[in-house]
C-alpha cells in the first residue's frame, strides 16, 4: 500500500483538530447555554467534513485525467463552505445591498449537485466514446446553474405581467424540466463516435421536444401538450437507459439480464404513458410500478457485474521495470541489461533498451495479460490501439 504524502497527512490532522475544537466548543456551549460557542461548534464541524472532502479533491487534482474535475470540486466546495460559514456567523447582515439567508442557503444548496455533476461530466471527457456526451453534460449543467440561480435571487420588482410568486414556481418548473430531461439526451450521447447506434438521435430529439413542451406548458397556461409530453419522455427514457447498459462488458450467461431490464424498462415507459392517456389506474399503477423496480433492481444487478467484469487477470509486475534478460543480438549471449544505455558484457555492442507496460492511450488503464476487446476502465477499443502503434 503506498505511503501517504506528507501534506496530506497534515490535512487529516487538521481535520482531527477541527473535531476536537467542535467537541470543546460544543460541550462549553452546553454547559454555559453560549450562543457564540455553538457558532465556534458549527463552523469546525464545517471545517471537518470539508477537510475530509478536499483529500480525496487534492488526489483528484493530483491526477492529469481527473484534474479538472478535482479543481471544480474544489472550487464548489469551498464556496459552499464560505456560504455556510457566513450563515453560522450572520456575516451576511455586514454586507451592502440586500441579502437574505434564504437565498444564500438556496445557493449553497444549489451547488452541491451542480458540483457533483460538473465534476462527473468533466471526468466523461477523458472516457472512449464519451466526450461529446460529457460537454453536453457541462453546457446542461451550466444552463440549470444560471436558471437556478436567477430563481433564488431574483428580484421582487421583477415580476413578468404576474406575480412574483408565480414567476419563481415557473422558473423552478423550467430547471427541473431542463435538467431532468436534459440528463436524458446527456445519456443517449454515450458512444458518439464510437459506435453506430444512430438511433441515440431519437432519443436526443425527443428529449428536445418534451423538453419543449414542458417549458412552454409552464410559461404559457393557454397551450395544453401535456398529453404529448409523455409519449416523448417515455421514448427518451428507453434510449437513456438502452444506450449506456448497451455498452456493458458482460459474460454470455449474464447477457440475459441485460434483455430482460431493457425489456422491463420500455414495459414502464409503456404503462406510465398509457396511464397519462387514460389506462385504469389500479392495474396501470401497480403494473407500472412493479416494472420501474425490475427496472431499477436490473440496472443496479449490470452495475455491479460491470464492476465485477473490470477485473482483469494479470500477472504480477513490479512497481517500475529496471532490468531485463535478452541474448544479445551480436554475440548471442544470454544476460541480465539495465534498461536504457547499456552495453553486452561479452563483445561490447551499445544497446538502447525501452520497455513499456501495454496500457490504454484514454485512460492509462494497465492492460497487461488481458484478453478483452475493450478497455476495462474506459471501454475504449484495445484493438484500435494495438493498431494504431
Amino acid at each position: 500500500m503506498p505511503r501517504m504524502t506528507g501534506w496530506r497527512q497534515h490535512i487529516l490532522k487538521l481535520m482531527l483538530g477541527a473535531l476536537a475544537v467542535t467537541a470543546l466548543a460544543a460541550v462549553t456551549a452546553v454547559a454555559f447555554s453560549n450562543q457564540a460557542m455553538w457558532r465556534v461548534a458549527g463552523t469546525t464541524m464545517t471545517g471537518a467534513v470539508v477537510t475530509l472532502i478536499m483529500l480525496r479533491l487534492t488526489a483528484m487534482v493530483d491526477e492529469p485525467r481527473t484534474r479538472w474535475a478535482g479543481l471544480t470540486g474544489t472550487v464548489g466546495v469551498l464556496s459552499v463552505f464560505l456560504i455556510v460559514v457566513g450563515l453560522i456567523w450572520e456575516a451576511y447582515r455586514w454586507l451592502p445591498g440586500r441579502w437574505d439567508e434564504t437565498e444564500l442557503l438556496g445557493t449553497a444548496g444549489i451547488l452541491v449537485p451542480v458540483t457533483g455533476c460538473a465534476m462527473g461530466f468533466l471526468k466523461l471527457l477523458h472516457r472512449g466514446g464519451t466526450r461529446v456526451a460529457g460537454w453536453a453534460g457541462l453546457v446542461l449543467t451550466a444552463t440549470v446553474l444560471v436558471l437556478s440561480l436567477v430563481a433564488i435571487w431574483l428580484p421582487l420588482s421583477v415580476v413578468f405581467s404576474t406575480s412574483y410568486y408565480d414567476t419563481v414556481n415557473k422558473l423552478w418548473g423550467t430547471v427541473v424540466s431542463v435538467g431532468g430531461i436534459g440528463l436524458l439526451a446527456v445519456a443517449a450521447l454515450v458512444g458518439v463516435g464510437d459506435d453506430r447506434r444512430y438511433w441515440r438521435w431519437a432519443g436526443v430529439v425527443s428529449s428536445a421536444a418534451a423538453t419543449w413542451i414542458a417549458v412552454t406548458s409552464f410559461w404559457d397556461g393557454r397551450i395544453y401538450l401535456e398529453d404529448y409530453l409523455a409519449p416523448f419522455i417515455a421514448t427518451a427514457f428507453w434510449i437513456a437507459l438502452a444506450i449506456p447498459l448497451l455498452r456493458v462488458e458482460l459474460k454470455r450467461e449474464h447477457r440475459w439480464l441485460r434483455h430482460a431490464t431493457l425489456l422491463a424498462g420500455g414495459l414502464a415507459a409503456s404503462l406510465w404513458t398509457m396511464l397519462v392517456w387514460g389506462l385504469d389506474e389500479d392495474f396501470g399503477v401497480r403494473a407500472a410500478g412493479a416494472c420501474s423496480i425490475l427496472t431499477v433492481c436490473g440496472v443496479m444487478a449490470l452495475g455491479v457485474l460491470a464492476r465485477l467484469n473490470r477485473k482483469v487477470d494479470t500477472l504480477d509486475l513490479p512497481a517500475e521495470l529496471r532490468n531485463i534478460t535478452l541474448y544479445c543480438p551480436r554475440c548471442n549471449k544470454k544476460q541480465t541489461l539495465p534498461l536504457g544505455a547499456s552495453a553486452c558484457g561479452a563483445c561490447g555492442i551499445k544497446l538502447d533498451i525501452k520497455a513499456e507496460q501495454p496500457s490504454c492511450r484514454e485512460c492509462g488503464y494497465l492492460l497487461y495479460g488481458g484478453t478483452a476487446e475493450r478497455c476495462p476502465e474506459c471501454g475504449t477499443s484495445v484493438v484500435q490501439h494495438a493498431s494504431a502503434g
